[in-house]
């Protein structure tokens, strides 16, 4: 079953990053392994909005979006899993024509597959988990100092960084310095679309 999959492989991308994006690869159902774990993750991440708007939560910073801020997390209930796929899909292509210029190895499907999980996983433990289980008991404000919420932002990024580092170098088979130019491109696609998108 592939959501059985899923949440083995995201696992397994916890502990270990680089054998598991070779096996995943390998997978017929690779690019289904990486919808179906955006996917579910922006169906919590939904949650978690609609849940942060019960508790009373407002946004962080001003929205981009003509939303006030009262209503912006019910309305981010309803726009999160096209954001999450959306993100995803757009941060794959980006990565992949930009790994077509050094070489003809790898695939679409074969990086949206791998960057799936690798987009997911450090976001998964720094922010929905708190967003899910601990701000909508506590109500706002957060109940921790600005710092940890400063670290709940840079560290799943450097994580996600690596993260989509090492599923290019498996992909494309690029030298180092391509695949970092290629885990950055992914990862900026992926905040210009948590700056539109959410708060």
């Amino acid at each position: 079953m592939i959501l059985g999959r899923v949440l083995r492989y995201a696992w397994r991308w916890i502990l270990r990053p680089v054998r598991t994006a070779v096996e995943q690869l390998d997978e017929k159902q690779n690019l289904w392994i990486g919808f179906w774990t955006v996917a579910v993750f922006g169906l919590l991440y939904a949650i978690a909005a609609l849940l942060l708007w019960l508790a009373g939560f407002l946004p962080a910073f001003p929205p981009v979006m003509p939303i006030t801020d009262e209503d912006y997390y019910l309305w981010q209930t309803f726009f999160t899993i096209p954001w999450a796929l959306g993100s995803w899909f757009v941060a794959g292509v980006t990565m992949h024509l930009w790994n077509r210029l050094f070489s003809r190895e790898g695939s679409l499907p074969g990086i949206l597959g791998l960057i799936g999980p690798a987009s997911v996983v450090p976001w998964f433990f720094f922010t929905l988990i708190p967003e899910i289980g601990i701000l909508p008991i506590v109500g706002p404000p957060p109940p921790w100092p600005d710092w940890i919420d400063i670290a709940r932002q840079i560290i799943p990024s450097l994580w996600m960084l690596a993260l989509f580092f090492v599923a290019t170098s498996k992909v494309y088979s690029t030298r180092w310095l391509v695949s970092l130019v290629s885990a950055i491109l992914g990862s900026v696609v992926f905040f210009i679309f948590v700056y539109l998108f959410l708060r």
